[in-house]
């Protein structure tokens, strides 16, 4: 088995699979960047739509927040951050796939990305948790005291996230492996 898949039927398969799975990727990171795009342009040019955004999101959960430029700002940084992880994986994704696409299946490339992608998917448990504490406590500080708030919760999602995080990373490194066994039989042949 060579790093390179040729002609035979499973490669065909890959192919097209990594071939949607590019294609979803694309589509994933331009959503995702545009969705930042907007909210940034949004704030810019509507603060009064952006505010009714954040009152829809957090007053719904019986906070008490006030929303000021500088908290306005903040919450909007900690938001987006776990969307910056999920463009890093989606390019980290198409990069993959494109190698797939290309017949390096067994590659130690590959099993780099596939890692990379673990590793950010298990991330963005903790961090979405603790961007999202901090988005509260930014859009609270302004609160008179005694009404500030500090919120912090898990749901069975992150723990998801972090289970196939370290799946991918796992299936990292039986790649690697892979990597290494098809490497050795082609300095054999």
């Amino acid at each position: 088995m060579s790093s390179e898949l040729k002609s035979s039927l499973s490669y065909g398969r890959i192919k097209n699979l990594a071939r949607y799975a590019c294609g979803f990727s694309m589509l994933g990171a331009a959503i995702s960047i545009l969705t930042i795009g907007y909210y940034a342009v949004l704030m810019i040019i509507d603060t009064p739509a952006i505010d009714d955004a954040i009152r829809e999101e957090f007053v719904e959960a019986g906070r008490t927040i006030t929303i000021n430029g500088v908290s306005r700002t903040l919450a909007f940084v900690f938001e987006i951050t776990p969307m910056l992880i999920g463009i890093y994986i989606f390019l980290q994704a198409i990069q993959l796939f494109r190698q797939y696409m290309r017949g390096k299946v067994f590659t130690f490339e590959a099993a780099s990305k596939l890692n990379k992608i673990g590793w950010a998917v298990a991330a963005l448990a903790p961090i979405g948790i603790l961007f999202e504490t901090l988005a509260v406590l930014a859009l609270t500080i302004y609160n008179p005291p005694g009404q500030r708030q500090l919120s912090i919760g898990i749901s069975e999602t992150e723990v998801y996230a972090i289970i196939l995080g370290l799946l991918l990373v796992t299936l990292a490194k039986i790649l690697h492996e892979a990597a290494n066994i098809s490497e050795e039989n082609q300095a054999i042949i």
